[in-house]
């Protein structure tokens, strides 16, 4: 069973582009999986089915064992979960004015500390946007960003082009075609996610390992109790594992049990 789950970062419920081409996407996912006898389970999170609350700046996530405040009065906590629990996240927004729309962007501030623990280590991500006319690359390269810092091996996204009458995309055959494309692509990253990861994802990695050596030493030495984010990034094995090749391995493996 190969787990998509997709983002859909728009409001605009059934009429919503951005679910379309997440669906199409899937789709032609499914397709391939099952000419090789296996099958996907497609979750579809509609930002129009949850509620999101702004981050508060209180960071808490990054430097307490405490839940995030927030999530005791909205849906963050199932949204988590139910990336956490997918082998392919797909994410996706429409373009509003230049950028992503505001709901996607809470939805990665309130998971900005995902980037300091590498949460999505041994996942397959994919980027996409939708626009009726431009900063759809822009978009994507905002979205891919995010899933890079989670510590995704990311598949090259794209966007489509919108258009209202008939509801669809601009040459929309096309745009079926470059998705097929983009499935097998998805699914060689995910048979083997470890090389297809981007290669600054490496020095990323020493770094953060780094400064969780550091603190650990201050431990030692001086008593300094270290920050949350690095107790977890230690009892996930981080000091021991030279590389990110060794972590997301040991990720992958934690979460198959």
């Amino acid at each position: 069973m190969i787990r998509v789950c997709a983002w859909i970062g728009s409001m605009a419920k059934k009429n919503s582009h951005t679910a379309q081409y997440a669906d199409m996407l899937v789709e032609c996912l499914s397709k391939l999986a099952a000419s090789r006898g296996e099958e996907v389970y497609y979750d579809r999170i509609l930002a129009s089915d949850v509620r999101i609350e702004y981050c508060r700046s209180c960071v808490t996530c990054f430097f307490r064992d405490a839940p995030c405040p927030m999530d005791a009065i909205d849906d963050m906590p199932q949204v988590k979960q139910r990336l956490l629990d997918a082998d392919i996240i797909l994410l996706g927004s429409p373009v509003y004015l230049g950028t992503m729309s505001g709901v996607t962007k809470s939805l990665l501030d309130r998971i900005s500390y995902w980037a300091h623990r590498f949460e999505l280590a041994g996942k397959v991500g994919y980027a996409f946007a939708t626009t009726s006319n431009s900063y759809g690359q822009e978009v994507v390269q905002s979205l891919t960003n995010a899933l890079y810092f989670f510590g995704c091996t990311n598949v090259e996204g794209r966007y489509g082009i919108t258009q209202s009458k008939p509801v669809g995309f601009v040459h929309e055959d096309a745009l079926k075609e470059k998705l097929q494309m983009d499935a097998q692509r998805i699914l060689d990253a995910y048979d083997d996610p470890i090389a297809h990861v981007d290669p600054r994802m490496y020095d990323m990695y020493r770094l953060i390992r780094k400064n969780a050596r550091f603190s650990k030493k201050l431990e030692e030495i001086a008593g300094i109790e270290p920050r949350y984010e690095v107790k977890v990034n230690a009892s996930r094995g981080m000091i021991e594992c030279l590389t990110f090749d060794e972590y997301a391995k040991r990720m992958m493996a934690a979460r198959a049990h």
